[in-house]
């Protein structure tokens, strides 16, 4: 079966099977991401594919596995949390929420885990935003 797919989904397959196995969070959430763009990005440049309904498929199949793995990735530091922002807010973010309405229970995950360092991004923001009313006030 795989032989029959074009290129670019066969190595967008290939990343997403690294991404699963890969234990390195900067890697397997930039081989997440990249899998997830080229598949985009192919579905973008060939609308009738007749591998469409394969592709959302796929693309679904490893976002719900990345959202069952959540739970176990409660003690990453900031540096290897911030990789996984970037699909989970852009890149993957139609896929998530389409699994999330299939899988109620992993939006909790979800919610969870960008919860571990939002605490600290909104005191941040709450910092800068007295910093820059000091600085009004001083004008």
């Amino acid at each position: 079966m795989r032989r029959d797919l074009p290129e670019e989904i066969r190595d967008a397959i290939e990343l997403l099977e690294k991404f699963d196995n890969l234990q390195k969070h900067e890697f397997r959430a930039g081989d997440y991401e990249n899998a997830i763009e080229d598949l985009n990005a192919y579905l973008t440049e060939n609308p009738e594919s007749p591998h469409i309904i394969f592709i959302k498929n796929i693309k679904l199949t490893y976002t719900r596995k990345l959202l069952e793995q959540l739970p176990k990735l409660h003690d990453l530091t900031f540096s290897d949390w911030l990789p996984y922002m970037m699909p989970f807010l852009f890149t993957a973010k139609n896929e998530i929420d389409m699994v999330i309405k299939s899988y109620p229970n992993l939006g909790k995950y979800y919610k969870d885990f960008l919860a571990i360092w939002m605490d600290e991004l909104l005191k941040r923001d709450k910092e800068l935003d007295e910093i820059e009313s000091e600085k009004d006030s001083c004008d």
